[in-house]
Order: structure tokens, then sequence, then C-alpha cells
């Protein structure tokens, strides 16, 4: 007997019928199964128990999107390509990383592509540069964030300059390792113009900083 092949448009109009699950989608149209438990049976029990729990991150962030969103989307999938290439991606990536802190990203972001019906310049930025950050990497970025404010605008920096504050300075973990993550995050253009003077850091926000911040719910 012959495997069944799901075609894009079929599935479009078969996941009406699961809320249009993300999940459901990705399985009969990426990776051609039926459902998740026949995905299962192709795994190994532990990559298959990990993949459906990162689904989860996706299930949980599309309850933000209304079932019209939903619909506008998939529907649009057979003629958008770019679109069809950044769902697989972001299901694919969230399938094989190593970081949990990726498949929250990642899961956002789709949120944002099927709102949107694509992305912005910057989320692609963000995306593109993923990789190269590890869970710690983004955490010790989104504490920096957490504890810094913008310097007065009275002085000569204006207010897209961001101060870190001692307490976060005097940290007892290793304070290479923070300057080092935050200098690669300065190397991927997430912040500009890091400075070290007088046991502060100074760094100056751009349009990629606040894309990233504000996909995080960060204040």
């Amino acid at each position: 007997m012959s495997k069944q092949k799901y075609d894009i448009v079929d599935v479009a109009e078969e996941i009406v019928g699961f809320g249009y699950s993300v999940s459901v989608f990705a399985c009969k149209y990426f990776y051609q199964v039926s459902n998740l438990e026949a995905l299962s049976n192709s795994m190994d029990a532990y990559i298959a128990d990990r993949f459906k729990q990162r689904l989860e991150y996706f299930v949980f962030e599309h309850k933000q999107l209304t079932d019209k969103e939903k619909k506008d989307f998939y529907q649009d999938l057979s003629s958008n390509k770019q679109n069809l290439n950044y769902l697989y991606d972001f299901i694919e990536k969230a399938r094989t990383t190593t970081y949990e802190y990726h498949v929250e990203i990642l899961a956002k972001l789709s949120v944002k592509l099927i709102k949107n019906k694509g992305l912005n310049y910057y989320d692609d930025v963000i995306l593109s540069y993923l990789n190269n950050f590890n869970d710690e990497d983004l955490n010790i970025f989104f504490s920096a964030i957490i504890a810094s404010s913008f310097l007065d605008p009275t002085t000569k920096l204006k207010d897209k300059y961001r101060v870190i504050n001692n307490e976060w300075m005097e940290l007892e973990d290793d304070k290479e390792i923070r300057y080092f993550v935050l200098r690669k995050f300065e190397n991927a253009n997430f912040i500009e113009d890091l400075q070290y003077k007088e046991n502060q850091v100074i760094f100056k926000c751009n349009n990629t900083t606040y894309q990233f911040i504000d996909l995080m719910c960060i204040d």
C-alpha cells in the first residue's frame, strides 16, 4: 500500500476541524503523517516526547490568535513560499535545537508571522542570529535589559542609551562572561556602542533591541 500524501491545500482545509492547530499542520504537511502519534512511531521515544513538549510552546502562543488570522494564514501558504519556509524553519529548529529558550522565541515569532502574514526586517534579523546564542547568553542579555534603565536625557548621550545598574555589575558570577556575552550581542547588532566606564555598562538600543524586548514582553 502506498503512503498517503498530504497536499498543502487539503491540509489547510482539514485543520479547520482541529482549531487550525499548528501541530496537526506540521504532522500532515511537513512530516507527512496523520497525527502526533504516527510521528512518534517514527522517532526515538525521547526525541518524540521532547518534540511533543516543544510543539506545546506553539500551541500555547497561538492562543493569542483568532481563528480568522489562522485561517487566512494557512489558506495563503500554497502561494506564499516564504511564509511556508518560515513556518517549517520554526518547527524544525524547535525540534532539533539544544536550547529551550530558542523554542520559546521561535513560537513567539510564529505568532507574529501568522498575525502579520510575514516577518519584518528586524524579526528576520532575530531569526537569522538566534543560533549564535545559547540559553545562558539569552538569560544574561535579558537580565541586562531588566537591570538597565535609560540614561538621563539631559546628558550628552541621548535617551536610546541604557545604563546597567551597579547591582547587576556586582553579581558574584563571572564578570568576564557577562562582558563577553554583551559583546556577542553587539557584534550581532542587537545593541550598539557598548561601553564600560566607572563600573557601569552603557549601550545604545536600536530597532532590533526594541523588537527583541517587545517579542519577549520585557519592559
